[in-house]
């Protein structure tokens, strides 16, 4: 090629380069540094650059991995799940995911732009409470939600007298009168209650997990005085996708993945299946792989409004500092216009946890930050403090080092309540309580490994023992804890509702924990009165072939098949609708294999 040909390329070309360096820096967020997005800014991949060197960099899964299981279009592997489900479908090869280990990227199927048309979790079959008799209003929308200036609350500073004595609990609230968390009550006449950011409700609720403070020294028998009480969600915002594993039903809510399982408390203002489209807010506990394990979901409108309030919390997945955007559970976030608290846009790594509140825009799929809060731990502890939180594990390396609430923790000296120390690892719920030492360690004293309920019955109560906590139904005795959830379903129901309401013959439900011959009750509610009696659990098969479930003999009557009898096998999850008969024998007139 000629001299001068090659040479007027070269020229052409480094005008080419001068141009588009032009349109890189034509915003008014420019940076002096240069940004080198190796894709495009829908951050499949994107490194910022620093003065020469990279400040924040992730591969991010290509839109073929995170799209290759939206082609099976509406296609679902599961039917009717729960206590009156049909149950999982498992695929062809009989794999059954663990709903907690689905990859984010998998789990939703978006192309139909409704709900899985699949069925029903809980335990008689959709997951949502549906034995309210009276629907209720939703939460009211709130769309000029004011931001909190301060920095109380579960991230702020929460600088209450005598802060050195401060016993702080953080849990679920299982029960009110005036509030139960993690086992221990709480009078709150005389405490500050707050909700942050504005969450459409000034009422607590059953579910809502909360940060109380109160002084560890003043107690009266084992009852403490708040002199806080904090309400933080963790999600706001439209469903944009509904799949069901099982049991398990998961929602899609601005790139996070919510899982609503069996201890789901479900506001009476759902009243049907979840909606695509309806905004809710949700209180939970995060797990290790990111996931929001639901322990409250209300909703807050039918459907999404230009301008309405949302808020969102995770961990940032990459950084345009030249556009101030954070990518964020799939999410991109406009922080053009946000107010940082504790933290600011050049500060922020990957891998940083924040809380954004904002708007959001459906078109662009794209959220424009009012508020970001970066949030290193899940409360603001001092040395001295005492610690009872209900939480998950992660970054488990020994029993001496591993994570709760995002604070270092040992349990090397813990007493086991439940479960063994063996039994420890990431993923793993717990309520552990203790004290923050010197070196900001949180020390654990006690332990409790929470196991997954594995068994849920609606009868008719036989006897109450108030004193014992023991609940006698189909000839079985189930005893309460001091974390048992209550909750009523009537029509009038009582916010009140314990122990001391239940009478023989009322009608409950009760999930709990089948360990040996011990039943123990985690959630119990009270229902109007039922047609008949249902119980799921696990099965067992005798020696002579009998079927039995919570060791009462399961005999069915009517049209179950003596093959569906045959394929039984100990251990499979079954559900069984029918009659208590002679104490011993249960008359089954449906019976499910899950």
């Amino acid at each position: 090629m000629p001299i001068v040909i090659q040479f007027i390329i070269v020229l052409l070309g480094s005008l080419f380069l001068v141009d588009q360096s032009q349109v890189l820096c034509s915003t008014q967020h420019c940076s002096a540094a240069p940004i080198v997005i190796t894709q495009n800014p829908s951050f499949q991949n994107i490194t910022a650059v620093n003065n020469g060197e990279p400040r924040h960099g992730i591969p991010l899964k290509s839109d073929t991995e995170q799209t290759k299981t939206k082609a099976a279009g509406n296609k679902s592997l599961m039917a009717e799940g729960g206590i009156e489900g049909t149950g999982f479908i498992p695929p062809q090869n009989n794999y059954f995911p663990d709903p907690l280990d689905i990859d984010p990227s998998e789990k939703f199927d978006n192309n139909s732009g409704h709900e899985s048309a699949i069925a029903e979790g809980g335990i008689e079959g959709t997951g949502i409470v549906k034995d309210y008799d009276d629907p209720s209003s939703p939460v009211p929308p709130n769309v000029n939600d004011q931001l909190d200036p301060g920095d109380d609350g579960i991230e702020g500073t929460g600088i209450i007298a005598g802060a050195e004595n401060q016993l702080i609990a953080y849990g679920p609230i299982t029960q009110f009168g005036s509030i139960y968390v993690n086992g221990i009550k709480y009078e709150i006449d005389d405490a500050e209650i707050e909700f942050v950011n504005g969450t459409g409700t000034s009422e607590l609720s059953i579910g809502m997990m909360v940060q109380v403070n109160a002084d560890w020294q003043q107690q009266i028998n084992g009852v403490f005085n708040a002199q806080k009480v904090t309400f933080d969600h963790q999600i706001e915002g439209p469903i944009k996708a509904i799949v069901h594993y099982g049991d398990v039903t998961l929602l899609d809510i601005l790139g996070s993945t919510v899982v609503i399982a069996g201890d789901t408390i479900i506001d009476k203002s759902i009243v049907s299946d979840f909606k695509v489209g309806a905004v809710v807010t949700v209180s939970g506990i995060t797990n290790e792989k990111g996931q929001l394990l639901a322990t409250y979901i209300a909703l807050r409108s039918e459907s999404y409004s230009e301008g309405q309030q949302i808020e969102l919390e995770g961990s940032i997945d990459a950084i345009n500092e030249r556009d101030q955007i954070l990518h964020l559970n799939t999410m991109d976030v406009d922080v053009s216009w946000a107010v940082w608290k504790k933290g600011s846009l050049q500060t922020v790594l990957v891998g940083t946890r924040v809380e954004v509140v904002g708007q959001y825009d459906a078109a662009s799929n794209r959220v424009t930050a009012n508020q970001v809060r970066v949030k290193n731990n899940d409360l603001s502890v001092n040395k001295g403090n005492k610690l009872n939180i209900d939480t998950i594990i992660s970054r488990y390396q020994s029993i001496n080092q591993f994570r709760l609430n995002g604070y270092i923790a040992n349990a090397s000296k813990a007493e086991f309540l439940q479960g063994e120390p063996s039994s420890l690892g990431n993923g793993v719920r717990v309520r552990a309580t203790g004290s923050i030492n010197v070196d900001g360690i949180f020390e654990v004293h006690t332990l409790r490994i929470k196991p997954d309920a594995n068994f849920a019955v609606k009868t008719q109560v036989s006897s109450v023992n108030r004193v014992t906590g023991e609940i006698s139904f189909l000839n079985l005795n189930a005893y309460t804890q001091a974390d048992t959830v209550y909750q009523s379903k009537l029509k009038s129901p009582n916010k009140y509702f314990s122990i001391d309401d239940i009478s023989p013959g009322d009608w409950i439900e009760i999930k709990g924990v089948e360990e040996g011959s011990r039943l123990t009750i985690s959630q119990i509610f009270a229902l109007r009165n039922k047609r008949q009696m249902i119980v799921k659990g696990q099965a067992m098969k005798d020696t002579d072939g009998r079927i039995l479930l919570l060791g009462i003999e399961i005999q069915p009557i009517e049209g179950i098949s003596p093959e569906m009898l045959l394929a039984i096998k100990d251990g499979d999850k079954i559900v069984v609708k029918g009659t208590l008969f002679d104490g011993d024998t249960f008359y089954a007139r449906e019976l499910i294999v899950h």
